[in-house]
């Protein structure tokens, strides 16, 4: 066993005095700028490698997402040129910051009075949807909101209030229709009123107004039934329906003290709330 032992390891050291050896020369004739004997072959060149890369790795290109909404489909195709808004104060602006002032667009003509369209400048969902709109291709959009006005005066004479019309039309009314009528007649009334616009336009979506507390006024029916009204018209009739029932925080700084109207905070919550349930980028 000795002998193997010394063999092995004499073995080892003239392995390691070659390798050094090898090693130096190596250096030396990479410092020297030495060519290698003519006679060796060159080693062989390096291929590069070519990825493989299967059907399922392979890049596509990205494809638009599906609009969500038949109005989002419209208006990314671009064939919405026009949009009407009719509604009450809410959608009007009412209380919210800079409202006041109005434009010289006539927006209503009949048996409740003559009225024209809050001031661009107002702070409101509205204005805030009309920049949007503007900027996706729309060339006309007026605000028909009006203060006070309700499902009622749509059904009593819907031209007076559609006027011109335009290729899509958003109603949002009841929120003052609860002060005054039963969940029944405001039944009758928005089925009446909302058939006529439906009659004028390319394309109509209905808004449940938001949900409130009216501190000023007692009700006949409450926001829910409106929103359940309206609904199920929706359904009977196929017409696009969005509910902005939950979309203001009442008791915030959303609301304004008389626990109805938004604040702009509360508008543009408004505003965002549609964006998102339409599926507007």
């Amino acid at each position: 066993m000795q002998k193997r032992v010394e063999h092995t390891a004499t073995v080892t050291r003239r392995s390691a005095v070659r390798l050094m050896a090898g090693g130096l020369a190596g250096a030396l004739g990479a410092a020297c700028g030495r060519r290698e004997d003519a006679d060796a072959e060159p080693p062989e060149e390096a291929q590069p490698e070519v990825p493989v890369v299967s059907d399922t790795m392979a890049a596509q290109p990205e494809q638009p997402a599906e609009p969500s909404s038949e109005f989002a489909r419209m208006l990314q195709a671009g064939e919405v040129s026009s949009i009407r808004l009719i509604g009450d104060s809410i959608t009007a602006g009412f209380l919210c910051d800079g409202y006041g002032p109005n434009t010289d667009m006539l927006i209503y003509d009949g048996p409740y009075g003559t009225f024209f369209e809050t001031a661009y400048e107002v702070g409101c969902w509205a204005n805030e949807f009309r920049a949007y709109a503007t900027e996706h291709g729309v060339g006309s959009f007026v605000n028909a909101g009006i203060s006070g006005a309700k499902m009622r005066w749509l059904a009593e004479d819907a031209d007076a209030w559609i006027r011109e019309g335009a290729d899509v039309i958003f109603v949002m009314l009841g929120t003052n229709d609860a002060v005054y009528h039963t969940t029944d007649e405001y039944r009758d009334f928005a089925e009446a009123g909302l058939t006529a616009v439906e009659a004028t336009c390319q394309h109509m979506v209905v808004l449940a107004p938001p949900d409130n507390a009216w501190t000023d006024y007692s009700v006949e029916m409450s926001q829910t039934d409106v929103e359940a009204v309206l609904r199920e018209l929706c359904d009977v009739y196929g017409w696009c329906f969005v509910s902005m029932l939950e979309a203001l925080a009442l008791g915030t700084d959303e609301v304004n003290p008389d626990q109805c109207h938004p604040t702009t905070k509360g508008s543009h919550a408004l505003w965002e709330h549609l964006r998102e349930e339409l599926g507007l980028a």
